[in-house]
């Protein structure tokens, strides 16, 4: 047995919790844990990673590695036994340079760093990148070789698909599958299981806090057709780019001779590889970056909502945020929440809400402001199906009100739903 938790109760005080929670995890297994977003995915893995009491949590009840209490291991003894990698990739970094964060644990657990697996998640080369100028899909690729090369006995991964592109995706999985031919352990959670069923997990399914389905049938999956969204009217230019170029100082360059327009009351989705300049394209356009040549014309107020949406909120709760941004008109700061599937959060705090919820609250903020242009990286990251086509009908309805949307998305549910695709290949518009 690899990892054994029976837990009481998990969570924040006066503020989400799980309850009644049992796990046991064998060498060569893997769990997939999923559940609508806020169903307490994120809670169960901070409680078996012990992290939770790092985030203002608690835990009560017993989770066992290799049959010692996670709460007896030293931090350097425990590293090489459990990994885990955050739903939020940029929090799990603390290495200034990719060589710098790679190595980091290796040198804990032993006297030496091996940079196999840091060039078989693709990013050989890169050793000397400073990790602030990763693409959230390569920090994730980052903390994932980091992981793997620790030798950690159980992987916990929480939402580890969400930034990556097709082929990294697969070769995640294919890695995942060695590693359990090997004895490792996973615990994956992820609002898609239907990703890893070849590899015939065990799906644990959570709603509002317990344990709802343990078992090894997809039977109970939901589904919820997500609308599509056409081009709109687009009989006015509300964004041109013109042979911009684009490079972070002491870097090659991220863009390269782009030329690009968007018309406005349209949907355009950004899709393109890890690293291949999808963000970047969307911050040049909201006036977050200057080009390095090149010129970039916008007409209207733009909005960038990052792919961490804790760097977009103004203000410490829910209910602040919606009111600040519609001028204190509660009435509508009600209807909005409603439509995003926010209500029964709105006094909790920024930290205590799931990726999805914080995500969800972005979008809703910035649809209160009532801008022109938005620009969306990854909304749809974290969300099962069920709030991510919440999300595509308020997109659908922005451009019906003449909104103009741009959005930089791997999410394949999204992808399909739209007209308009812009394809980036190392820094240039296909």
């Amino acid at each position: 047995m690899l990892l054994e938790a029976k837990i009481d109760e998990a969570g924040y005080p006066k503020g989400f919790r799980i309850r009644g929670v049992s796990l046991e995890l064998d060498e060569g297994e893997l769990v997939v844990v999923t559940g609508r977003s806020g169903s307490g995915k994120t809670t169960l893995a901070r409680a078996l990673t012990n992290t939770i009491t790092l985030r203002g949590g608690y835990l009560r009840g017993d989770v066992r590695l290799l049959g010692k209490s996670v709460k007896e291991y030293q931090p350097g003894d425990l590293a090489g036994v459990l990994a885990y990698i955050p739903q939020e990739p940029w929090y799990g970094i603390i290495g200034y340079t990719v060589m710098s964060e790679f190595c980091y644990t290796q040198l804990i657990v032993r006297d030496k760093c091996d940079m196999k697996t840091l060039n078989e998640a693709g990013l050989g080369g890169m050793e000397d990148f400073i990790t602030y100028g990763l693409s959230a899909g390569q920090t994730q690729l980052l903390l994932w070789a980091e992981a793997l090369a620790t030798g950690a006995r159980v992987i916990v991964m929480d939402e580890p698909l969400v930034y990556l592109d097709e082929a990294g995706r697969s070769k995640m999985k294919s890695l995942v599958q060695q590693q359990l031919s090997e004895g490792k352990g996973f615990v994956i959670v992820d609002h898609d299981p239907l990703f890893w069923a070849e590899l015939r997990p065990r799906f644990i399914l959570m709603n509002h806090g317990v344990v709802e389905y343990d078992g090894y049938s997809l039977s109970w999956a939901w589904e919820v057709k997500s609308p599509r969204v056409g081009r709109g009217g687009g009989s006015r230019l509300a964004v041109r780019l013109k042979d911009v170029w684009f490079r972070y100082p002491g870097y090659g360059w991220v863009l390269r001779g782009v030329d690009l327009e968007v018309g406005s009351g349209t949907l355009t989705v950004v899709m393109g590889r890890n690293g291949s300049g999808k963000t970047t394209l969307l911050k040049l356009v909201a006036g977050l970056l200057r080009p390095s040549r090149g010129s970039v014309t916008v007409k209207g107020r733009p909005i960038y909502i990052p792919e961490n949406p804790l760097a977009y909120f103004s203000m410490p709760t829910p209910w602040e945020e919606l009111v600040y941004m519609v001028g204190g008109d509660e009435d509508r700061a009600r209807e909005v929440a409603e439509l995003f599937n926010l209500r029964g959060v709105m006094g909790s705090k920024l930290a205590d809400l799931s990726s999805g919820e914080r995500r969800r609250l972005a979008i809703a903020s910035a649809y209160l402001g009532g801008f022109d242009i938005y620009l969306l990286d990854e909304p749809t990251g974290g969300l099962d199906v069920f709030n991510a086509g919440r999300v595509v009908e308020v997109v659908e309805r922005l451009v019906e009100e003449g909104k103009t949307v741009v959005i930089a998305s791997h999410d394949d549910r999204l992808v399909r739903a739209v007209e308009r695709k812009v394809v980036i290949d190392r820094g240039v518009v296909l």
